[in-house]
């Protein structure tokens, strides 16, 4: 068998004289595509769709009459066929490529899967397409994906374990594409390998290194904890006991020592939130905004009436696709976030729940100073704050981070706008 030729599958040889490629067959030795007549004058005519003539002069060589013929064989080689057109642009094609029947035998391959599997276009034309799979005994369900991506439009991939040449493991990402018929009948499937190899081991390099930081935050978290625990209680009992015998700078050094504790212990437990969440896939139930904000205002009821700051949210808000505890962090965060920047003569913070698309976005607004363009994404990274807010007292960085990695765990997004006075901070949560 000819290294440039395509086998029929059983249902061309079902359907005789249909093509694989889908265009005519050869017929009288003329390419696909062109047929020819042999008038009575013994002259001979071609035509190949645009009505190509040719003539002979008395010397025999050949004149093309029509500058279309010219047109449409500009960039082929004089004489190929399409067919050979598309066998030379498979040959040269820089991912394996394999043409498979119904039956999963193999038609054709080109030189790329000759490499990666290491056996001959001899060895793996006839060949039944299980001899490819790193484990055959996957054959069947391999079938199913093919089947599956080439019906797909447009074609959906799937990834599959390939026997490599030297008797490694091959990852691949696998297309299929269904070869037809005129009369729509399936002749054929070709199916496109891309060696993503590389790119596997970089990500589950990448999965194993974010594990292992996540335990080291784990450990790191928990093992601090107790000798934390250990101080915050020795500075109450020295408070309770001995702040009598202290003058008041010694009184102010024991505050700061409380307040840094403090601190701590909160920046740990947001460590520890953080890591969970991380941890935590999507979880596809529904929660009412309106009750969380309302426990919510009734817990920072004190910090609001300190600042005079009013707290506005309509009763009637849709139900958003996000456990209650992690909706509770989300609006906890953001809002705790607006009461340290709103406007000190007139604070206040407006939140609303907006269904967009097949989702909900939640925004949080205040009246305050807005946020800098260079610093927008830039608070939503770990450790990260703009510095002391209107009440006077530092975050730990970590509360912007934590409503960022909840909505990407939800399969959103969060982001701030702020043009001019004011910001909106908005969640967008998915509905599945």
């Amino acid at each position: 068998m000819s290294s440039s030729q395509i086998p029929p599958t059983r249902s061309d040889r079902a359907n005789a004289g249909r093509p694989i490629l889908g265009h005519p067959p050869q017929t009288n030795g003329v390419s696909r595509g062109e047929s020819k007549a042999r008038p009575s004058n013994g002259e001979a005519q071609r035509s190949n769709g645009e009505a190509e003539a040719r003539s002979h002069n008395g010397n025999g060589e050949a004149r093309a009459t029509t500058g279309a013929a010219r047109r449409s064989t500009r960039g082929r080689t004089p004489g190929a066929s399409l067919d050979e057109t598309v066998l030379a642009l498979l040959e040269s094609a820089p991912d394996a490529i394999w043409v498979v029947d119904d039956l999963g035998t193999i038609l054709f391959a080109n030189p790329v899967l000759e490499r990666l599997t290491g056996l001959s276009r001899e060895e793996l034309q006839g060949a039944d397409s299980r001899r490819l799979l790193a484990d055959p005994s996957r054959g069947d369900a391999f079938a199913t994906e093919l089947l599956r991506s080439a019906s797909a439009l447009p074609s959906d991939g799937f990834d599959a374990e390939l026997r490599g040449a030297s008797g490694d493991v091959v990852c691949a990402s696998i297309q299929a594409t269904a070869l037809q018929h005129p009369d729509g009948a399936c002749g054929a499937t070709v199916v496109y390998a891309h060696d993503v190899t590389a790119r596997r081991r970089i990500e589950q390099d990448l999965a194993r290194r974010n594990a292992e930081l996540r335990h080291y935050v784990d450990a790191v978290s928990h093992d601090l904890q107790s000798p934390l625990m250990s101080l915050m209680g020795f500075t109450r009992l020295l408070d309770e006991d001995y702040s009598g015998a202290l003058d008041d700078k010694g009184r102010h050094f024991l505050r700061r020592i409380e307040e840094a504790g403090r601190t701590m212990e909160d920046l740990l437990e947001s460590l520890l939130e953080l890591s969970r969440i991380q941890r935590t896939g999507p979880i596809q139930t529904f929660s009412d905004p309106v009750a969380v904000l309302r426990e919510l205002s009734a817990e920072i009821k004190r910090d609001l009436d300190e600042r005079d700051a009013d707290l506005h949210f309509a009763d009637d808000m849709p139900a958003v696709q996000c456990p209650r505890t992690r909706l509770y962090q989300i609006l906890s965060n953001l809002v705790g976030n607006a009461l340290d920047h709103v406007d000190a003569a007139e604070p206040r913070i407006d939140v609303s729940v907006e269904p967009v698309g097949t989702g909900h976005q939640i925004r949080v607004r205040d009246n305050g100073a807005g946020v800098p363009e260079e610093h927008r994404e830039r608070i939503f990274e770990m450790f990260q704050s703009l510095g002391p807010g209107l009440r006077g007292r530092r975050t730990n960085g970590m509360g912007l981070a934590i409503v960022s990695k909840i909505a990407e765990t939800q399969g959103g997004r969060a982001w701030v706008e702020s043009e001019g006075q004011g910001a909106t901070f908005v969640v967008h949560l998915p509905a599945s």
